[in-house]
């Protein structure tokens, strides 16, 4: 087995064993509530593993600074795309990022975590 393939299966083992079972409805309000700060050990740990497993990179753009938020997105060839997603508030559009992580993250890893009362 090659480091990569290793590396890959050591990411994905920890993803389904113990990072996927800590997503939940109340972390994801968690997050809502207190998007910058004050995270549990298990927001923590998930916000972690988020930012580094994913292909793409979301970010904030400020369009109109202190008044309007938009989201962009990097992908893994450097290609930027700013999104059609507006808010009103820098915690929003952090909110945002993350549920999009969430849903890559288990689209990757082989969970279906669409419900609508997810957001």
């Amino acid at each position: 087995m090659t480091n990569a393939a290793l590396t890959d299966y050591h990411r994905r083992r920890i993803a389904s064993e113990e990072i996927l079972p800590l997503i939940s409805e109340e972390l994801i309000t968690e997050h809502r509530e207190s998007p910058f700060d004050g995270y549990s050990d298990d927001l923590h740990r998930v916000l972690w593993f988020l930012r580094r497993t994913t292909d793409l990179e979301y970010f904030i753009v400020a369009t109109d600074p202190h008044v309007e938020w938009t989201l962009a997105k990097r992908d893994a060839n450097g290609s930027i795309e700013l999104l059609d997603e507006r808010y009103d508030s820098q915690a929003e559009a952090e909110h945002a990022i993350f549920r999009k992580r969430i849903n890559a993250f288990r689209e990757r890893f082989g969970a279906d975590y669409s419900k609508e009362g997810n957001r």
